[in-house]
């Protein structure tokens, strides 16, 4: 549950719960928790390295090894490091498949590179898009629940997802109400900033955009490059 080893250090890691549901849809469906480590360590080969590490052949489904791969890209974005800096390991028991945990394995990730801790109460579920968004997932009552009776006392959801179908009543409700009846603290997470902040307390700088015209090029770029549209065009 806490990020161990310093920045720099051989090898870094921390475990965290991540949350799923399984169905069919209706009376049965249910929720639960799984403990998943992230182990970052120095890479010193060509190339990058990203691993899932599985208890049984086939236990770790294509889904969430893409998962792996996006959080592992988006984590070296945001620390403002190379994907091919270190060795990316996720570890995790069962069968488990999805992209859900996308959300979580970013912040944990970011986490490690950051030498920060993560709060071992605390889980979320959501997509991680490219750029650093949550997307939506589903059956995040039976998630909320799964988690709530694994002990843990916050959870955050993706961003337009507070109106949500549960998946046993087929009733769509209120996120943050049905958290309260779970005991869970619950937050809507827009992106991977708010989810590592939610994971740790500490808050990543946002890159602040530049106006048009800090952007534009000089004169002599513009012309070299209108010289060169004309002779492709000519080509062509």
């Amino acid at each position: 549950t806490h990020a161990t080893g310093a920045p720099g250090s051989q090898a870094r890691t921390a475990t965290v719960q991540a949350v799923w549901f399984k169905g069919p849809v209706g009376p049965g469906a249910s929720g639960g928790t799984s403990a998943t480590t992230v182990r970052i360590t120095p890479n010193s080969k060509d190339g990058a390295r990203v691993g899932v590490i599985e208890e049984f052949a086939g236990g770790a489904g294509n889904q969430w090894k893409t998962a792996a791969w996006l959080a592992a890209f988006s984590s070296s974005r945001i620390a403002g490091q190379s994907l091919v800096d270190h060795e990316f390991l996720v570890e995790t028991g069962g069968q488990i498949d999805g992209p859900s945990a996308g959300m979580l394995m970013t912040a944990t990730m970011t986490a490690i590179l950051r030498g920060k801790a993560v709060r071992a109460d605390t889980t979320m579920t959501g997509t991680i898009n490219p750029d650093g968004s949550a997307g939506p997932v589903g059956g995040i009552v039976q998630k909320m629940e799964g988690a709530s009776k694994a002990g843990l006392k916050r959870f955050g959801f993706p961003m337009s997802a507070r109106n949500h179908v549960d998946l046993r009543t087929g009733n769509t409700v209120d996120l943050v109400e049905a958290g309260r009846e779970f005991g869970l603290e619950v937050r809507e997470l827009h992106d991977v900033f708010e989810a590592y902040e939610f994971l740790t307390g500490d808050r990543l700088a946002r890159a602040q955009p530049l106006d048009e015209a800090e952007m534009d090029l000089d004169a002599d770029t513009a012309q070299r490059l209108r010289t060169k549209n004309a002779k492709w065009t000519a080509r062509l």
